[in-house]
């Protein structure tokens, strides 16, 4: 997969922000960016990062409250670095 230097940097952010709440899942309030921003959104497409649904939110209203980094988004770096070597 192949990324540009903006997106590993906003996964790097992303991946930080996690670490500071449990299950790793980030409130949609602490993003280091907006939702609709096209980098954030080529990291959902990537799968790097997934949406988390709560039950909190009532049935009728599809409003995504937090986001997760995924086990591919957290190992991401590992793989490019052995892509690199080879």
């Amino acid at each position: 997969m192949r990324t540009v230097y903006k997106e590993r940097q906003l996964l790097r952010k992303l991946i930080k922000a996690s670490n500071k709440y449990p299950n790793n899942i980030i409130p949609t309030s602490e993003l280091p960016v907006k939702e609709d921003d096209y980098y954030f959104k080529q990291l959902l497409k990537y799968e790097l990062i997934c949406v988390e649904e709560t039950e909190e939110v009532a049935p009728l209203q599809l409003e995504y409250v937090s986001y997760a980094i995924t086990d591919k988004g957290k190992h991401f770096f590992e793989y490019r670095h052995e892509d690199l070597q080879d």
